[in-house]
């Protein structure tokens, strides 16, 4: 990662084992907490929540036709 500083000076540093690398998977709170802070003022409570009951499900359906269209 790379940080640009308003003086012209970078910062570089490299995250190999963050949270949600293989070695350090994410739990659901960790992931719905993210897309909530991510996502959660521009698309609005219930907009996240289809998003993440879609993501939850998704193992369960036999195609992607029913939740890609409701992630938009």
């Amino acid at each position: 990662m790379t940080a640009a500083l308003a003086d012209g000076r970078e910062i570089v540093r490299q995250a190999d084992d963050g949270p949600g690398f293989v070695a350090r998977p994410m739990t659901r709170d960790a992931v719905e907490r993210e897309v909530r802070m991510d996502a959660g003022e521009r698309l609005g409570t219930r907009a996240v929540r289809r998003i993440l009951d879609a993501v939850w499900t998704i193992e369960e359906r036999p195609d992607l036709t029913g939740p890609l269209p409701s992630l938009s």
